[in-house]
């Protein structure tokens, strides 16, 4: 913030306790337009606290301005109110209780105050104002502004088995080589820890390790060092790395461009619309947020405190989120019908046309299963497809990952992991393929040697499988429109489909002949483990037949004797 201050012509400063015995003297002869600085500057050491009673600092503030208002009622609650176990759940480190104290300082400077938020509930704004020690009289004027961003799709799924759990996070990296060409990411957990679980799995699907300057992804928690927070900072809007895993201390006053947004558990509602707030900020670009719930999030409530309900209550409403999400900042709930009068005014207004996941459901899959494909050229096409569109999308990546999974050895670029086929036997199948097919309509034989070296390279699987090349037309273009390629053009996409069916029969084909092996080697072990419970079996009787046989050859034995 200070640096757009700067860059507008203002004179600003970031007054913290490491400069403030070097600035603070300049601060105080007013040689500064714009001064920012936390809430524990204005409780620090006596000596901090003398300086901001100084009638000569005072004379020179115009006004008071309070960015992230919401944090007052989230973390500034005084000891006597009601804290909710969603408000105590959304922080990872203890409450910032200067914030609750922000009101002596108000009194200290006799000036106008404004406060601002983006995420503060309507009903929220009379607990602000208790805490500032503010009467809501006609000296406090209410501006508020909509929170509806269309550009986003909102998405909300549970995670396997109700475990928590990255997979869509090791979906999204796994096989990916050329990460320059991946949507960047903000990946938020609740806690430190699942921050680095959710970090290593997503170093293990892309096969790098954890680096403080990976170009996969970066951490950024409470306990993160200065140095590595400023590397994110620094490196992340520069697209030095592809993901942030995060806890909710990366947010405030990050005005990153995000395409991806993905929050793993339940937290406060305000909390969530922060870091979803991270995405599609330029308001062109559409962009993806997804929540990823716990099985029994009403259970896991604490209390029945508002905050909890809600949160719980946005887990599992049937109401269009974007409807739900709106209500909860008018009202401070979530509503759960979708026969409420309100949810139906906003859905026939301003919502008609959501594709959240609860107003197109059936797309939910579709587009989570896509993410292995996108790419930031893709993803505004793909994000913006609803019901069968899809289906092209997937057919396209399906045959693009087949063609690629052809390609043993593969080089840097391509999009999709590589199985233990080459090109030579790629190109075979297509040969035979599209030889096969010439012959049946009666045309010349070609060249193949020539045209093969075209279809094959890397740069043209590429664009085939960002969804760029779906006719010949696109191809020849491509491909500058080659002579043997241009002949063969009419027949090549039939017989890609075909030489692609070859190679998945050939794939299906492997994968049967593994699993019927397996069913033997099992089967056979079973039939082993029957045999040896079997004379395990007939060994005990024996040994039963001659205790019981004991006592009867001693009777013999003695009368014998």
């Amino acid at each position: 913030m200070v640096g757009r201050l700067r860059h507008l012509g203002f004179k600003a400063i970031h007054l913290h306790a490491d400069n403030f015995a070097q600035f603070s003297r300049s601060v105080g002869d007013g040689k500064y337009d714009f001064v920012l600085l936390g809430p524990e500057m204005l409780n620090g050491t006596k000596a901090q606290k003398a300086w901001f009673d100084n009638d000569a600092l005072k004379g020179k503030v115009s006004r008071l301005v309070i960015d992230e208002a919401h944090l007052i009622w989230l973390w500034g609650l005084r000891r006597s109110e009601e804290k909710s176990s969603a408000h105590l759940s959304r922080t990872e480190a203890p409450m910032r209780m200067d914030y609750g104290e922000l009101w002596r300082r108000l009194k200290t400077f006799d000036c106008p105050v404004i406060a601002v938020s983006g995420s503060l509930p309507c009903p929220a704004m009379k607990r602000v104002l208790d805490i500032l020690k503010i009467e809501d009289d006609d000296r406090v004027v209410h501006v508020s502004a909509d929170l509806y961003r269309p550009n986003l799709r909102l998405i909300r799924t549970p995670m396997s088995g109700g475990v928590l759990q990255a997979a869509d996070a090791e979906r999204l990296f796994a096989g990916r080589t050329d990460l320059a060409s991946v949507p960047q990411s903000l990946h938020y957990s609740n806690t430190r820890g699942h921050t680095g679980q959710t970090l290593a799995k997503m170093h293990a699907a892309g096969k790098l390790r954890v680096t403080a300057d990976s170009p996969l992804a970066r951490r950024f928690h409470s306990n993160t060092s200065d140095s590595d927070k400023a590397l994110v900072l620094a490196d992340f809007p520069q697209n030095r790395t592809a993901a942030v895993a995060a806890t909710s201390a990366l947010g405030l006053g990050i005005d990153w461009n995000v395409s991806l947004v993905f929050q793993y558990g339940m937290c406060g509602v305000a909390d969530l619309m922060q870091r979803w707030g991270r995405a599609g900020r330029d308001s062109r670009s559409t962009a993806l947020c997804v929540l990823y719930t716990q099985c029994g999030t009403r259970k896991a409530a604490r209390s029945e405190a508002a905050e909890d309900v809600a949160m719980s209550n946005l887990a599992e409403t049937p109401v269009c989120l974007w409807a739900a999400i709106l209500r909860y900042f008018e009202t401070g709930t979530v509503p759960m019908a979708d026969t409420d009068p309100a949810v139906q005014a906003l859905c026939n207004d301003k919502l008609t046309c959501c594709l959240c996941s609860n107003c197109a459901p059936e797309d939910v899959s579709h587009l989570m299963a896509l993410l292995p494909v996108v790419t930031k050229d893709n993803l505004e096409s793909i994000l913006n497809q609803t019901g069968t569109e899809f289906t092209s999308t997937a057919e396209e990546a399906r045959r693009a990952r087949v063609v690629s999974v052809a390609l043993k050895n593969a080089e840097p670029g391509l999009l999709f992991p590589v199985a233990a086929v080459d090109r030579r036997n790629l190109a075979e199948a297509m040969d035979n393929a599209v030889r096969a097919f010439l012959a049946d309509r009666g045309e010349g034989k070609y060249r193949m040697d020539v045209v093969w070296p075209d279809i094959l390279s890397n740069a043209v699987i590429k664009e085939w499988g960002a969804g760029r090349l779906r006719s010949e037309v696109d191809l020849l273009a491509f491909c500058g429109a080659k002579i043997p390629l241009r002949d063969i053009a009419p027949h090549l996409w039939p017989a890609l489909k075909i030489a692609t069916s070859v190679l998945e029969s050939r794939a299906d084909g492997r994968a049967e002949s593994k699993r019927k092996a397996n069913a033997e080697k099992a089967a056979k072990r079973a039939g082993l483990s029957k045999a040896a419970r079997e004379a395990a079996g007939s060994k005990e009787n024996c040994e039963n037949q001659r205790s019981e046989e004991e006592p009867e050859r001693r009777r013999l034995e003695k009368q014998q004797t």
